[in-house]
């Protein structure tokens, strides 16, 4: 959904596709899976009761909250390669100063289990990863693109 919008987005405003901007929209695609993925550990309960068969209950919770924390860390370094390979301006590397929300998630799935008041700190900073992500992703190529 993500990677999909993206490059939609790109297209209609440069009328084509790069390798850039289909790099640049792999993280993306996967910090909005992250999102839908801690709406399922948070309610992973539920939905064992009413027999749905999500990523998190065939992982357990603990084991989902890891695969959280990996799909998190692939998102910043995806990043950080590309910049490394010379596909984008090391300004891209802004993004990083974001990196405290994904830790704050992970941090408050790890203690939700037992205290159901950090689950609402948790999906806030899920998705709060995702809009600082783009947001710092996107001001660092615009300071590329005005210098």
């Amino acid at each position: 959904m993500g990677t999909c919008f993206v490059l939609i987005a790109f297209f209609i405003q440069t009328n084509t596709i790069t390798i850039e901007s289909v790099l640049i929209s792999i993280p993306i695609g996967i910090l909005v899976g992250a999102i839908n993925m801690s709406n399922n550990i948070r309610d992973i309960e539920e939905d064992i009761k009413g027999g749905r068969k999500t990523l998190v209950i065939l992982l357990g919770r603990e084991k989902a909250i890891v695969t959280l924390a990996v799909a998190f860390f692939i998102a910043y370094l995806w990043i950080a390669v590309i910049v490394l390979m010379g596909y984008i301006s090391p300004w891209a590397l802004v993004m990083f100063l974001g990196l405290r929300k994904p830790i704050s998630a992970i941090q408050s799935f790890q203690k939700g289990a037992k205290d159901p008041g950090y689950m609402r700190i948790a999906m806030k900073s899920t998705a709060m990863t995702n809009t600082i992500f783009g947001f710092l992703l996107s001001a660092g190529l615009l300071i590329s693109y005005l210098f």
